[in-house]
């Protein structure tokens, strides 16, 4: 009978500890996910802004925008005005999801050309990009830290 115990004991356990290790994997696939659909936010905005349009760019900035969007807008036109766009490379060091909201925390580096001299810059940072989700899509709501986006 103590042996049937302690076979019985070490079953549960390993089943608990397969248990684990299989919850463990799912939410690092959702992690995965996560970082995908992170990656494919900040992909989507850097391409919206090489080719800026204020109200493009306008639709993808919620209202409430922290702390002003207008703001926010007249630094990325003038940012786009002074320099070109040429590439961006960045990796994802967090991304934080909710039902309404969204933190992703990225190290880039950007290359951007002089609008009159055609000098190339190279600059780097870190931000956070606060997403809100509004009428099925995902706007930004923040920036905090090295902006991208900035000049």
């Amino acid at each position: 009978m103590r042996l049937e115990f302690l076979i019985m004991k070490r079953k549960n356990s390993f089943i608990a500890g397969l248990m684990f290790v299989l919850s463990m994997a799912v939410a690092g696939a959702g992690m995965a996910q996560s970082r995908e659909s992170a990656e494919e936010l900040i992909r989507r905005d850097w391409e919206l802004f090489e080719n800026f349009s204020r109200q493009d760019y306008s639709d993808r900035v919620a209202e409430t925008f922290a702390p002003d969007k207008q703001l926010f807008l007249n630094e990325l036109e003038n940012a786009f005005r002074l320099n070109i766009p040429v590439d961006l490379t960045f990796s994802v060091d967090e991304a934080l999801a909710g039902d309404r909201e969204l933190a992703i925390t990225i190290t880039w580096q950007r290359r951007t050309a002089d609008r009159d001299t055609g000098e190339l810059s190279l600059s780097e940072g870190k931000c956070t990009v606060v997403y809100i989700r509004e009428n099925n899509d995902w706007l930004i709501y923040s920036i905090q830290g090295s902006s991208l986006f900035a000049a």
